[in-house]
């Protein structure tokens, strides 16, 4: 058994990067495991002493997914949760959230984190400029090296708090953007620039794209992570009429390949099942 599991979920590299960071910063070993992976899978989740979860906040709380993967979470051995997030924005209702789904398995968290980051929300306008991003990249390195320092003492005792105004945004907000976000892929499409590649139905972590005579097509029940959108080489894929003018994002340390699940349909499935 692995003296850590940590689950993650991320759509752009900024939370993948972190949970790998942090797993080779720990004591002991210490196993990843993608959310998106695991409940697709019809094997048992596994567990361990100690549990991670790295996610980023979506609607000013933990994205749909990873709401749905912490009501399944393994009880069984587990004597030690925490939790780090990356956000933009606000941390909003993502510590409670957490905190209350976890309670709900019998479970509690111990640690809470908060790691700023790039945005990478094209409705919120997007990345920032190349200088505000490498500034927000140097900062998440040294919050990350606390996280580790923190989780390798003998009682980690990190738990960051949100703000009274954007635990109230997060509580008001999320289950808006929960009751909606998964038809709100309405707004992607892909432009001219579209070579039919097909990396946007690869890479989505939760199997949204199919390709349709080569054209992807959203079958609406979308995360909201933006994979799609920043990881299309040819910047082809777009959502509204903001995105077009838009720089791409995806953390600098993470390639394709590291974020791309192994094995994917991507093909048209069949006309009754659309």
């Amino acid at each position: 058994m692995s003296d850590t599991i940590i689950y993650w979920f991320s759509g752009t590299g900024n939370s993948l990067h972190t949970a790998r960071s942090i797993a080779e910063g720990l004591k002991g070993k210490t196993e990843m495991i993608s959310i998106a992976d695991a409940m697709r899978s019809k094997d048992p989740l596994k567990s361990a002493p100690r549990m991670g979860l790295v996610f980023p906040i979506y609607g000013c709380g933990p994205p749909l997914i990873v709401q749905r993967f912490m009501r399944k979470l393994p009880t069984e051995h587990v004597s030690f949760v925490f939790a780090a997030a990356t956000y933009a924005g606000m941390l909003g209702a993502g510590g409670s959230i957490t905190s209350r789904l976890l309670e709900r398995r019998g479970l509690k968290l111990n640690a809470m984190y908060a790691i700023k980051m790039p945005e990478n929300y094209p409705p919120m306008g997007g990345p920032p400029k190349s200088e505000k991003r490498e500034r927000l990249l140097r900062e998440a390195e040294e919050k990350i090296q606390h996280v580790i320092t923190d989780l390798n003492r003998e009682e980690p005792n990190g738990m960051d708090q949100a703000n009274v105004f954007s635990r109230t945004a997060g509580k008001i907000g999320n289950p808006l953007f929960v009751r909606n976000v998964l038809k709100a892929d309405k707004k992607f499409y892909a432009d001219e620039k579209c070579t039919q590649c097909g990396i946007c139905a690869a890479v989505c972590p939760v199997e949204n794209i199919f390709l349709k005579n080569g054209t992807p097509v959203w079958q609406h029940h979308c995360e909201q992570c933006f994979a799609c959108l920043h990881w299309c080489p040819e910047a082809a894929v777009q959502y509204g009429g903001r995105s077009p003018h838009q720089p791409r994002y995806h953390h600098p340390k993470v390639e394709l390949n590291d974020i791309m699940p192994s094995e994917r349909i991507i093909s048209e499935p069949d006309e009754e099942t659309i």
